[in-house]
């Protein structure tokens, strides 16, 4: 149920978006702490990119959605989704925020679709390999050092 809902509300905040700006959905970014969040999102990318789909064209699902459109163009719909920590302390959160911000120019050029999950505020080396995948950049992160920090 809750999936659905959600994915109804994401739906019409995505139409209602792309309708006012003319224009046809390009790249989606879901950043939350929910499992359903994740599910709504994919379902939401799922149902457009099939939508914009030619009879019997081949659709390629996510995290990068491709299909051809009627008119014969190839439509690629980038879904870029991160869960966030489940319950975080405020630290854990003040961690999340500072990866983030370092985080999501990275995220919005990115030129495919992306879902990946932050696992556990314990887990400096899943930390690392993330952080090496989104930014190409392999940069020593550790979590107590980013919940501890001022900035």
């Amino acid at each position: 149920y809750w999936v659905l809902a959600k994915a109804a509300a994401m739906q019409h905040g995505m139409d209602s978006f792309h309708k006012a700006m003319g224009s046809s959905w390009k790249n989606i970014i879901s950043i939350g702490d929910s499992e359903i969040e994740r599910d709504a999102i994919k379902r939401v990318a799922s149902s457009y990119i099939r939508s914009q789909a030619a009879a019997g064209a081949k659709t390629i699902l996510g995290p990068t959605f491709e299909t051809t459109t009627p008119a014969g163009h190839v439509q690629r719909l980038r879904m870029k989704v991160l869960k966030l920590l489940d319950e975080p302390s405020a630290e854990e959160i003040n961690a999340q925020l500072l990866i983030l911000t370092s985080w999501l120019p990275y995220i919005i050029s990115l030129d495919d679709g992306l879902s990946e999950a932050l696992a556990a505020s314990d887990n400096d080396r899943q930390l690392c390999k993330l952080h090496r995948q989104i930014t190409g950049r392999r940069d020593r992160l550790s979590w107590k050092e980013l919940a501890d920090s001022d900035e």
